[in-house]
């Protein structure tokens, strides 16, 4: 009876180290995939939610995308704004077109991200923070001239999708 538990446990053992190593490579490919895809400079976010009030998202349903491309940043998807009583909360739709006037990417490898730090001069003057993580998900820091800052969570696409 031991040495059947015995055994069992050691093809568990076998079978969970080789599916953490299955897993790690995995990650590995896929951290190598963002890189490149980061690194080119042209890549593509889908806009999934918003950050309505501290830690409260809400999904957003529509095909709402942030392209980094050719120097350009295009962009269309709801911008909250509010003022000091949550419950005064607006939207608006913010669209950008416009072409980057400063964009650097710093690797942070001790929290397995990259930060995308971009700066625009049209519409309005906005500073477009991103942090897309080694797995591709992505925080969105949009801020306007006026210091109003909305966060969006997203997910890190190829361009031409």
């Amino acid at each position: 009876m031991n040495i059947r538990i015995l055994g069992l446990s050691i093809i568990l053992a076998v079978n969970s180290f080789a599916a953490m190593a299955q897993n790690s490579d995995v990650a590995k490919k896929e951290a190598i995939a963002v890189k490149e895809i980061v690194e080119s400079r042209n890549f593509k976010i889908n806009i999934l939610n918003v950050l309505r009030e501290k830690r409260v998202y809400m999904d957003i349903y529509s095909k709402n995308t942030i392209e980094i491309a050719d120097g350009k940043l295009i962009a269309k998807f709801p911008y909250f704004y509010r003022n000091d009583n949550p419950s005064n909360t607006a939207q608006a739709y913010l669209k950008i077109d416009s072409d980057i006037r400063t964009m650097k990417i710093k690797n942070k490898a001790k929290s397995s991200m990259y930060d995308v730090s971009i700066k625009i001069d049209k519409p309005s003057k906005y500073v477009v923070n991103i942090d897309i993580g080694y797995d591709g998900n992505c925080m969105i820091y949009v801020t306007n001239s006026q210091k109003t800052t909305v966060v969006y969570g997203g997910r890190l696409i190829e361009p031409n999708m």
